[in-house]
């Protein structure tokens, strides 16, 4: 029932959740908003997103056939609280539309696929392709994310630079940026 390579498996969700722990809080000091309300929705979302590491670890250590209920809470850190995390990022992150659309489509995508496996109701997936439905709009949607943290700070030749900001100087195709102060 279990691959020869599970061991793989297992580091990959350690190192995972280890960036997901070290990430949440570097890319929260990015943010910058003014309003109380998306900055309270932000913390709670990067906190989320730090547990789901949590989680990811906790799942890598406790492997499903050594611990199983160890395991399943967990995954249930990670995918849950993780997709719940990434669903409040979407609303309280000034976003570029494509990013903002495919996590609004993805993520109650993803809450239904974790209600219906935690109701054992497949739909002919499989728990596993339930599972794998339930988890992998989350980690797509980080890395996508981070591949626009990455542009962005690329884009105003910065390494470090506040969400805010970047949309604000950022010119628009066809114009030639205006040099930093």
């Amino acid at each position: 029932m279990w691959s020869a390579h599970h061991v793989w498996m297992n580091v990959a969700f350690v190192l995972l959740g280890a960036v997901m722990i070290i990430g949440s809080p570097l890319i929260y000091q990015e943010f910058n908003e003014g309003d109380p309300l998306k900055v309270w929705i932000a913390r709670f979302a990067f906190s989320a997103q730090l547990l789901a590491g949590v989680g990811a670890v906790f799942v890598g250590l406790n492997p499903e056939n050594e611990h199983p209920l160890m395991h399943v809470v967990g995954a249930g850190l990670a995918i849950a609280v993780g997709t719940l995390g990434v669903f409040l990022l979407g609303l309280s992150l000034p976003l570029p539309g494509r990013l903002r659309r495919f996590m609004i489509f993805c993520m109650p995508v993803a809450l239904l696929a974790i209600a219906l496996y935690a109701l054992h109701e497949y739909l002919g997936f499989g728990p596993g392709g339930m599972e794998r439905l339930a988890a992998c709009p989350e980690v797509i949607w980080l890395i996508s994310f981070g591949f626009y943290l990455s542009r962005s700070h690329y884009d105003n030749n910065s390494a470090h630079r506040a969400l805010e900001s970047v949309h604000a100087t950022r010119p628009s195709r066809g114009v030639a940026p205006k040099p930093d102060p």
